[in-house]
């Protein structure tokens, strides 16, 4: 079914337009201070995915202001892998000695979603969410712990985000089936998928970040959080076969198999 367009919000796009300059985070009052520690632990330097982890962790932060979060999941958003986790090694706090170090900057409630981000199993939590398995009081139970309904909210927002900025196919390759199926092992990495790949779309995440969307609709969750505006409001799922196809015609074109002389087979 082919749905009407619709009209672009000006409010949403206002801010899109003033999140696109470069000196954006540095006028952000919340997020400003918090920058200098950051690029302190070399963030710019290392590699992550398509750019430096500078650029990863500012693109999803980027994202969660145009969906005008607030303050502690912005800050989640800009800290999210600072004590590493099962998918990167980008230790740049130690979680056995500087927790109280990132306490004082961005407060106790903030450097506690970050904790938690690095520490619980976010597979399980994707899982979990992905499967409808979400307590009635709007809590997930995991193997080692319980997530409050807030800290729900404050993933399961962040964790779209996340694979919004990242998710192209040499993700898709390394971690095909994510999360229901394991990554690939390290030492065949590069006989999976070139990295960093061709860039090409993913043809299943965005239905999947569709779908953890939805977990928003959650009666117990709903005004936690301000709604992410995508998929109209997560009041829609995407179907996985219409984002495959719509991939496949994509990057038909921008590998050139049709003829572009023409915009209309364009």
């Amino acid at each position: 079914m082919k749905l009407p367009l619709q009209a672009l919000d000006p409010e949403l796009f206002a801010r899109a337009q003033h999140l696109l300059d470069d000196e954006w985070l540095a006028q952000d009052a919340d997020l400003a201070p918090v920058l200098p520690i950051v690029l302190a632990r070399g963030v710019g330097q290392d590699w992550h995915k398509a750019g430096t982890f500078r650029h990863h962790l500012v693109g999803v932060t980027r994202t969660l202001a145009l969906w005008q979060q607030p303050r502690e999941v912005r800050l989640l958003g800009l800290l999210h892998s600072v004590y590493g986790n099962a998918f990167v090694d980008l230790v740049k706090f130690d979680a056995a000695t500087e927790r109280a170090r990132l306490r004082e900057v961005v407060g106790e409630r903030a450097e506690e979603l970050v904790y938690l981000f690095c520490t619980a199993s976010r597979t399980q939590f994707t899982q979990k969410v992905l499967a409808g398995q979400i307590e009635a009081d709007g809590s997930v139970l995991l193997d080692d712990r319980r997530l409050a309904p807030d800290v729900v909210a404050a993933f399961t927002v962040v964790s779209m985000a996340d694979s919004c900025e990242q998710w192209f196919s040499w993700q898709e390759d390394i971690f095909s089936g994510f999360p229901f199926l394991h990554q690939t092992q390290q030492e065949v990495h590069w006989s999976a998928a070139l990295w960093p790949g061709p860039m090409r779309p993913p043809s299943r995440m965005y239905a999947q970040i569709s779908r953890l969307g939805a977990a928003l609709q959650h009666p117990a969750l709903q005004a936690l959080l301000p709604t992410p505006p995508v998929f109209d409001y997560c009041r829609r799922q995407l179907p996985e076969d219409d984002e495959a196809a719509a991939m496949a015609l994509y990057w038909s074109v921008v590998q050139q198999q049709h003829p572009l002389v023409q915009p209309q087979a364009a």
